[in-house]
């Protein structure tokens, strides 16, 4: 036992002469932030407080900017890509509409479905938008998409287990929390009504869970301590 011990101490003098001596990756990797490459023009201090960003199926993030009040209407709208190989940005093309408040969910087939929102801009609101839209990243093009039934700001959008997005709740304007929620089919290109939650909210989480149910969180609105369990049907 000690002629072992001796020869493993031997061993890790070597190793950490020798400078090949590595710690585990778990211990480096716990709690350690490191810097990356900063977002790009035009993206100004305003334009990215409330960015989307949202995973590609090829490993790059896509990042979108919200527009604000206070967007410069060079910034409002614009995307990038960052990939994390390269730590790198790239440019993105911009969404055909400009949007505050909106949300993002990825499509199975590798698009990304941006949804609702409004238009802060230079000063001026523009109410609820029911429009949406797709990103196609093997091609760098926003595809039009069908509109919601009911405008949405600041709504959930869910990914379910059979390749459809639930969206729920948001505010049609800016006094009223909507309970409704309707669901997107991508291989039809067509939204339906779906059942509404108790309440109205707006600013929630939605959370699909293993069993394809989804819950549904906080938000503003009335009672917002409640929270929902729902399933698609």
């Amino acid at each position: 036992m000690r002629l072992r011990r001796c020869a493993l101490a031997a061993i890790v003098a070597l190793l950490l002469l020798s400078g090949t001596f590595i710690r585990p990756t778990a211990t480096r990797a716990i709690g350690l932030w490191t810097p990356a490459a900063p977002l790009p023009a035009p993206f100004d201090a305003s334009s990215r407080e409330y960015v989307s960003a949202s995973l590609l199926r090829d490993g790059d993030v896509l990042v979108i900017s919200n527009a604000t009040f206070s967007s410069d209407a060079r910034s409002a709208g614009q995307a990038v890509r960052y990939n994390p190989t390269t730590d790198s940005w790239s440019p993105a093309s911009s969404m055909t509409t400009a949007r505050y408040g909106f949300t993002a969910a990825p499509l199975p087939s590798g698009q990304l479905l941006v949804v609702g929102g409004s238009s802060h801009l230079n000063g001026k609101y523009v109410p609820s938008l029911a429009t949406t839209e797709r990103y196609d990243p093997t091609t760098n093009r926003w595809l039009p998409t069908a509109s919601l039934h009911t405008p949405r700001e600041s709504a959930t959008a869910t990914p379910l287990l059979d390749g459809r997005v639930l969206i729920v709740g948001g505010t049609p304007d800016t006094e009223l929390y909507d309970p409704t929620a309707e669901l997107y089919d991508p291989a039809t290109d067509t939204w339906t009504m779906t059942g509404s939650l108790s309440i109205g909210r707006r600013g929630h989480t939605a959370t699909r869970l293993l069993d394809g149910r989804v819950l549904v969180v906080g938000g503003g609105g009335w009672k917002v301590i409640q929270a929902e369990l729902g399933r698609s049907v």
